[in-house]
């Protein structure tokens, strides 16, 4: 098999009462919920990378605040 994509058939191993057995089944992504609105568990790649740039941007600026505050001594 040369890839496994949303919507199309994929093997899966699954345990049964007689053991375990190989099926293939179709898979794809959760569906947009009734009203429209996508989960909010669902998240894009896009937005996971802002998330984690924004938090990196909050540390850095958390570091520089601080070190000014308090300046590293020259050791003698």
């Amino acid at each position: 098999m040369p890839g496994v994509f949303p919507d199309y058939p994929a093997p899966v191993v699954r345990n049964t009462d007689a053991g375990r057995e190989m099926v293939t089944m179709r898979w794809g992504t959760k569906p947009p919920r009734v009203d429209g609105s996508l989960s909010k568990k669902l998240v894009s790649v896009e937005r996971a990378a802002r998330l984690v740039e924004e938090f990196l941007g909050r540390m850095v600026l958390w570091l520089i605040i601080k070190l000014r505050a308090y300046p590293l001594q020259p050791s003698l």
